[in-house]
């Protein structure tokens, strides 16, 4: 049965990270409503759901892919880009560290997980702002490894490489 790590909503959301939009209200109801819908589609599709608790102190803590790269091999946990964003780190390491054995990428390394995006064996890390080019390169040698094929795409500093293009 697959499962997915997802966090709740927190109070803080809205204060989050926030590098190439305007600042614009949020709807913590509305939020908490959606990722509740999320959840449930999952479930739907036969998806165990690990849900850990919101994280005040870490507004944008509900975005867990953003703090761990997971294969089927390993985890790899990675280093934030954003300073404000590395506590997070810590819990979600007990989380997938459950299902999978961790590694962690330590600062100045950075990897933020929207730069991942896993096909077939093959492993593509995108180098843009949050994910540093050198580190990248890094996380393309851990995969490399596990006898995967990593490959490392330099990106627009605004997009995530799992952003539709």
């Amino acid at each position: 049965m697959l499962t997915a790590i997802t966090r709740g909503v927190s109070e803080t959301l809205a204060h989050g990270e926030l590098t190439f939009r305007d600042r614009a209200p949020i709807d913590i109801a509305l939020a908490r409503r959606q990722h509740a819908a999320y959840e449930a589609a999952l479930i739907a599709l036969g998806v165990r759901i690990d849900q850990l608790p919101a994280e005040n102190a870490y507004p944008d803590a509900v975005f867990v892919e953003d703090v761990a790269m997971v294969l089927d091999e390993i985890a790899i946990v990675t280093a934030p880009g954003a300073a404000s964003r590395r506590g997070e780190t810590e819990s979600i390491a007990r989380a997938v560290g459950k299902y999978r054995p961790v590694q962690h990428l330590s600062p100045p390394a950075t990897l933020d997980g929207g730069d991942v995006i896993v096909y077939g064996d093959r492993v593509a890390i995108g180098a843009r702002g949050a994910t540093a080019s050198s580190e990248a390169a890094d996380a393309v040698l851990t995969v490399d490894r596990l006898d995967r094929l990593g490959d490392r795409d330099d990106q627009p500093d605004d997009q995530h490489a799992t952003a539709p293009q």
